[in-house]
């Protein structure tokens, strides 16, 4: 495969429309196929070529991102994947480069692709794909959060109530904070660890009480649209699984004040959470 031999040498240059240029998107998502499940090492190549290409030049990456992204284009999930990945690209590559005005129309993109962009009925999104989007979250956040995306957490769990993965979105986005907060832990990024740090812990009392509120059985999660048994165990296990990363910001008579130790002594019953327990 040559992916020049489709486009162009500037194929990714004046920022087409992903949703009308049927014949540059069909280019980048067979790019995409070939790069991940060719068995010809040549054509790998040359479609990794093309997609590098696109990261480092493209003008419309983000509207790339979003269409390949979002459930009802119809791509399979690898694919969505991708996209997302193509997302994250623009994070990491060209934040520093672009203007607050832009970033913070970024930042709600994102918070409303993770309502319309996932499914919101009981057939759950594929954790993968709900824990890439929250990787990207977190990616922005350590570069934003708190002092330029003050209402973040808060609007994540406002975000929770519209049904089982933005639910488990929210969740996976408060560990990727923490993780890629504690991942801050160099001289060079000591001053924005301190402020990660400190950002944690002044909301980390709203944190503990939404991470717990499954095993509380809170009417909120109960009333969910599209709840089932499987998306509910999904919920119980990311919100252990998130809260076992938060410990190490909790105060040790935090844990039996406010009722987190007989929680996690009650999911020692249920083979499912024990070990997340």
């Amino acid at each position: 495969m040559d992916g020049n031999s489709f486009l162009g040498h500037d194929w990714w240059h004046g920022g087409w429309d992903p949703s009308s240029n049927v014949q540059h998107t069909n280019a980048l998502v067979q790019a995409a196929q070939t790069a991940m499940t060719s068995p010809h090492q040549h054509d790998r190549a040359s479609a990794q070529e093309l997609l590098n290409a696109f990261h480092e030049h493209a003008d419309n990456q983000l509207q790339c991102g979003f269409f390949l992204a979002k459930k009802d284009a119809g791509y399979p999930d690898f694919i969505r994947y991708f996209g997302l990945q193509i997302l994250e690209g623009f994070i990491t590559r060209k934040w520093r480069s672009t203007s607050q005005d832009a970033r913070n129309m970024v930042k709600a993109e994102i918070m409303d692709f993770a309502v319309s962009g996932l499914t919101r009925n009981a057939n759950m999104e594929p954790l993968f794909i709900i824990q890439k989007l929250a990787y990207i979250v977190a990616q922005i956040a350590i570069r934003e959060w708190p002092q330029r995306w003050t209402n973040l957490t808060g609007d994540l769990v406002q975000l929770s109530r519209q049904g089982p993965s933005q639910w488990t979105f929210a969740v996976c986005a408060l560990r990727s904070l923490h993780e890629e907060a504690i991942a801050l832990d160099s001289s060079a990024d000591a001053t924005r660890n301190s402020e990660l740090t400190l950002g944690l812990k002044e909301v980390l009392v709203s944190i503990l009480q939404f991470l717990s509120s499954p095993m509380r059985q809170a009417p909120e999660l109960q009333e969910l649209p599209g709840l089932d048994e499987s998306s509910l165990e999904t919920i119980m296990t990311t919100s252990l699984g998130a809260l076992t990363e938060y410990m190490d910001l909790v105060p040790l008579d935090f844990v039996a004040e406010s009722g987190l130790l007989s929680l996690f002594c009650d999911q020692l019953h249920h083979q499912s959470f024990r070990l997340y327990a």
